[in-house]
């Protein structure tokens, strides 16, 4: 097997890159990568002089070339598989579970701190609990479930190379973990990996999971939130009224509430069955990394919420950001609006992710714009 497709874009390495302090990264609009420095005792840690780390970003071009750069950055679940999976190229090099011992811990002491690696693909984290709303810390998810997989089998390393690269292959515009999740369970038994050994890994992770699709519903009484400010340069005529008015392009937030337990990777897709009002292209998929137990996604709901406690931030943050929605109405639209908006909840034992289609109206109002209006009242 090549590893190298002929779609591969070979790529430039600055081995001394003074734009990344603290850092290092793959650019796929350069396919360049750039390795940074830390600073410790007064003197330059260089990220090129850590293997783990240089693989890591040289791994994301990989990434990129069998899963294709639309496909990566769509979602926040798949940023979070593309940072999973460099650390697994990195780790098919050293066979160490700890990843960047030695820069890792360089950045680390830089701020007094002392820590063992930047991450460890043996640590077992719980999804969708451990959620923490950051590509690098989500990423542990899955590739440590593909760790945990490939030291409990007897599988050749061609053959875990084969099970990475298919894997990416597998992932779709704008899914995510379900995807991969089936597509791990379906390649692993390609290769001779137990189906045995493959849902203990996953379900030690809260991956192997039957999400109810039918425990998330709309609020009854309020089930979207029209937002018509102008905090985004394509948000168009706006008057900062809370609603719908002809000739807008505004932001609407879906108010999901779940009535039963803990959900994760909620996928929404939203479209207009009324003439003359559209969900724009691009801005007609939405993606909830976590819906908590018999909570709706407003932030109104969440008391005394501190952003800046850590604490705060992982149980409760990523439970409300909420999937928005880009919708525009013309100038001669009148009357309701009609939206229908298809919700998908995971399922990863059956390998069909659960679905339903709820709708709501807006009414359309004809309240003129506000040049460069804002307003909090608006928001959830």
């Amino acid at each position: 097997m090549s590893l190298f497709p002929a779609s591969y874009t070979p790529i430039s390495v600055d081995a001394h890159c003074t734009d990344a302090v603290d850092n290092a990264y793959y650019s796929y609009e350069d396919h360049q990568l750039c390795m940074g420095y830390t600073t410790v005792n007064s003197k330059k840690i260089w990220a090129a002089d850590d293997q783990d780390v240089t693989i890591h970003e040289f791994g994301h071009s990989l990434n990129h070339t069998f899963a294709t750069t639309d496909i990566i950055t769509s979602t926040p679940d798949l940023g979070a598989i593309d940072e999973g999976f460099a650390d697994l190229w990195a780790y098919r090099q050293s066979l160490d579970n700890k990843v960047s011992v030695w820069f890792g811990r360089a950045i680390y002491a830089s701020v007094g701190r002392s820590v063992t690696s930047l991450r460890n693909l043996a640590t077992v984290t719980n999804y969708p609990v451990d959620i923490a709303d950051e590509v690098h810390d989500d990423a542990s998810f899955l590739s440590g479930a593909i760790y945990q997989i490939e030291k409990d089998s007897a599988v050749s390393t061609l053959n875990k190379t084969k099970l990475e690269k298919r894997i990416l292959e597998d992932l779709q515009f704008g899914h995510g973990l379900q995807d991969a999740i089936v597509a791990l369970q379906d390649e692993a038994a390609d290769i001779g990996v137990p189906i045995n050994t493959v849902t203990a890994a996953l379900s030690a992770r809260g991956l192997y999971r039957n999400d109810d699709v039918n425990q998330v519903e709309l609020n009854v009484s309020k089930p979207a939130y029209p937002i018509d400010t102008y905090k985004y340069s394509f948000m168009q005529n706006g008057n900062c009224n809370g609603a719908l008015d002809a000739g807008e392009t505004i932001v609407v937030y879906p108010n999901l509430e779940n009535t039963g337990s803990i959900k994760g990777g909620i996928a929404l897709e939203l479209s207009s069955a009324t003439a003359n009002v559209s969900v724009l292209a691009g801005g007609d998929y939405g993606f909830m990394y976590r819906l908590k137990a018999n909570n709706s996604f407003r932030l109104g709901e969440l008391g005394s919420f501190d952003k800046s406690n850590a604490t705060d931030l992982k149980t409760y943050w990523p439970r409300v950001l909420a999937p928005s929605f880009v919708v525009k109405a013309e100038a001669n639209a009148t009357g309701t609006a009609t939206f229908n908006l298809k919700i998908s909840t995971m399922n990863t034992i059956s390998g069909v992710a659960n679905t339903k289609t709820v709708s709501f109206t807006l009414p359309i109002g004809s309240v003129g714009p506000t040049a460069n209006c804002t307003s909090t009242a608006v928001l959830p």
